[in-house]
């Protein structure tokens, strides 16, 4: 063999295990892009990336990690058509090579993914995730670590398409697995991912807000320290969501309007079209029917757009219940007939259950229209089989998600109540009571406080329709504490207004159990049909007005009556008063009925009064005016005096000695005082 052609062969071979034995590297400009990517500088890269393109100065295994980098960073930045562009560039070239080397062919499958989730591609989807699986099953040059974040990013996309097809089941089971595995290696940015689609699922689908909230606020953190924006913007959007749930459609509005540019900038044409719809709801709550119709029109044309008919029926849906709002009854019947043409067209049942849902919605709210309709026309259309059989299909169905189940077991109670009021006849309630306590149930069981707390409402209302008041006012009780522990407190100050108007006007319903008043007019003075139309189109309580009481007087009680601590407020009242001697005489009666009826107030007069218990003493408050305040004052009281080791010790001692305690010679006491009504 010539020397010549022993060199030849020799630098083949040094060639072909220089491939096997020393890994290639990447130029340092795409090593460079890479670190700008990660540390969120996606204008920078994207600069440096064109210059590089436009140069076509790489070889082909540096042209292949240029597509990807491409891809990746288009995904981040929302352009997803450009994202799917360059997968598919990237794909067709391993493909077609001689060596198809699995990993790149994973990575631009799951770029191609993710880019047609977002575009609302979803069967295809799921067709390249599975041929995802399938190469990373296949892939044996991996190490452990780099085919389980691969096997999290698979995750990631599935949860995200599980949510987009209306499946909350599979959708938070792979985004745990998602979590899981990305905080076994610590990537703030990634476990931000995770939790963004957690957060959404538990906003949207599971109905649990304050598990919701926590993951939110993880979100946010995580987000904010990996210099995430995308999902800066994304979990911005989703706490709107929840504080629009909440009833506070001010702080919800806030949220929204701030991350519509930070979304804008991404390009990300799903969640624009999200934001806006969010937008348009709030618009049309506060009353801007014009404002809220031009981010609705917005909206609709990218939903188009992206062709995501998840998006696209959730929009239309909302919108068919904002248009009979505002008695626009033709744009309500033309967009309910494009929701019919999208559940004809797409099996998901997420958007079989907004049709029926909507056109049951439509249906019932067509005999408000008193005016143009005879009674027994009226009559006709609330007996309509098509109404019960639209709203009962979707209640027997074991697939339906909660909100959903939710809103139409209100529809149902709306209806009856309606029926109730035309024909007068007391048994409807019999119908009704049943639905109320599998609504209940399913609030209960899905955490879903909110409409917890106004379903008990409702139950208050309806005992009133009774003349049960004691029932009514437990009920109310019970919904502010509900309200209350979990946060709601502009609800919770809600309820509470309403438990005082019982109390303001007890007599007023009193003389009702005497007078033969039909059940119609009782539900007009209750104004129970308001509290339906709080549940189906929640309420906006950011204009709830917060009013202090008028204090006047604080006892402390020990066991069998014997003040040890009082402080008067009020230059009406003294010791000697008569108000004050029958105040005392009246405690006994008042404790029974608040305890015994699991109240939490009670009548004195023209004044109220709050007894809570405080281990072996009573805590007594009486006040003139509203009583959420009132509440809580009582309950910070509690807390000082249980907490303060001075205090303690003081009145335990004024109780053994049945000594009355000096509010002057206890400087810590007069502290705790003076911050209650500061």
């Amino acid at each position: 063999m010539s020397e010549e052609k022993k060199d030849w062969i020799g630098n083949i071979i040094y060639t072909k295990l220089r491939e096997i034995l020393i890994p290639q590297r990447k130029p340092d400009e795409l090593i460079k892009i890479e670190s700008l990517i990660n540390e969120g500088d996606y204008n920078a890269a994207f600069s440096l990336l064109k210059d590089i393109e436009t140069e076509n100065s790489l070889d082909q295994p540096s042209t292949l990690s240029l597509h990807l980098i491409m891809a990746s960073l288009m995904n981040k930045i929302g352009d997803y058509p450009e994202g799917l562009n360059y997968s598919q560039m990237g794909y067709n070239e391993v493909k077609s090579s001689k060596k198809k080397k699995k990993i790149e062919l994973i990575d631009f499958c799951l770029n191609m993914a993710l880019s047609l989730m977002w575009l609302g591609f979803l069967d295809k989807t799921l067709e390249v995730l599975t041929e995802c699986e399938e190469l990373l099953e296949l892939s044996k040059k991996q190490s452990i670590e780099d085919k389980e974040r691969k096997e999290a990013a698979i995750y990631y996309i599935y949860a995200g398409t599980y949510y987009f097809l209306g499946d909350p089941k599979h959708g938070m089971d792979y985004a745990k697995q998602c979590l899981d595995i990305r905080e076994k290696y610590g990537n703030k940015s990634e476990i931000a991912e995770a939790l963004f689609w957690i957060t959404a699922h538990y906003t949207l689908l599971k109905d649990d807000f304050d598990t919701a909230v926590s993951y939110a606020e993880r979100t946010q953190k995580l987000a904010e320290e990996s210099n995430n924006h995308q999902i800066i913007a994304f979990n911005l959007m989703n706490l709107g969501i929840l504080y629009s749930l909440e009833g506070e459609y001010d702080k919800s509005l806030e949220y929204n309007l701030k991350c519509l540019p930070m979304i804008e900038a991404t390009g990300n044409h799903t969640l624009i079209s999200a934001i806006h719809m969010n937008i348009s709801g709030l618009k049309f709550w506060q009353g801007k029917h014009d404002e809220g119709y031009e981010h609705f029109k917005t909206a609709l044309e990218l939903s188009y757009q992206i062709q995501n008919n998840f998006i696209l029926a959730t929009l239309i849906s909302n919108f068919v219940k904002y248009f009979i709002d505002i008695g626009d009854l033709d744009s309500a019947q033309e967009y309910l007939g494009e929701l019919r043409l999208i559940n004809e067209q797409k099996d998901n049942v997420l958007i079989q259950h907004s049709y029926l849902d909507e056109k049951a919605y439509d249906l019932k709210l067509k005999p408000d229209l008193e005016s143009q309709i005879d009674t027994e026309l009226i009559k006709q259309i609330i007996n309509e089989d098509l109404i019960n059989e639209a709203l009962r299909q979707i209640i027997n169905e074991d697939t339906v998600k909660n909100d959903i189940l939710i809103v139409t077991l209100t529809l149902l109670c709306d209806l009856l109540l309606k029926k109730l009021k035309i024909t007068n006849n007391d048994e409807i309630l019999d119908e009704i009571n049943p639905l109320l306590k599998r609504l209940l149930k399913i609030c209960q069981d899905s955490n879903s406080y909110w409409i917890l707390s106004e379903t008990y409402t409702l139950q208050a209302k309806l005992a009133l329709l009774i003349l049960d008041i004691k029932e009514a006012r437990r009920l109310l009780t019970l919904a502010q504490r509900i309200a209350e522990e979990h946060g709601m407190y502009i609800l919770a100050e809600k309820i509470s207004i309403e438990h005082d108007n019982i109390l303001k006007e007890i007599n007023k319903l009193e003389s009702l159990k005497e007078e033969e008043i039909p059940i119609s007019k009782r539900m007009d003075i209750i104004h129970v049909e308001d509290q339906i139309k709080v549940m189906l189109r929640k309420g906006d309580l950011s204009k709830i007005e917060s009013f202090d009481e008028d204090p006047v007087v604080l006892l402390v009680l020990a066991e069998g009556g014997m003040p040890l601590f009082s402080h008067i407020f009020s230059e009406r009242w003294s010791f000697e008063d008569d108000l004050f001697g029958g105040f005392l005489s009246a405690i006994n009666s008042f404790s029974g009925e608040i305890f015994s009826e699991g109240l939490d107030r009670a009548k004195f007069g023209e004044h109220t009064v709050i007894l809570k218990p405080m281990d072996n003493f009573l805590v007594c408050y009486l006040y003139k005016g509203h009583s959420y305040r009132a509440i809580k004052r009582i309950k910070f009281f509690i807390d000082h005096i249980q907490n303060t080791e001075e205090i303690w010790n003081a009145f335990n001692m004024s109780r053994n000695t049945n000594r009355v305690i000096e509010i002057n010679k206890i400087p810590q006491l007069k502290s705790v005082i003076k911050q209650m009504f500061s």
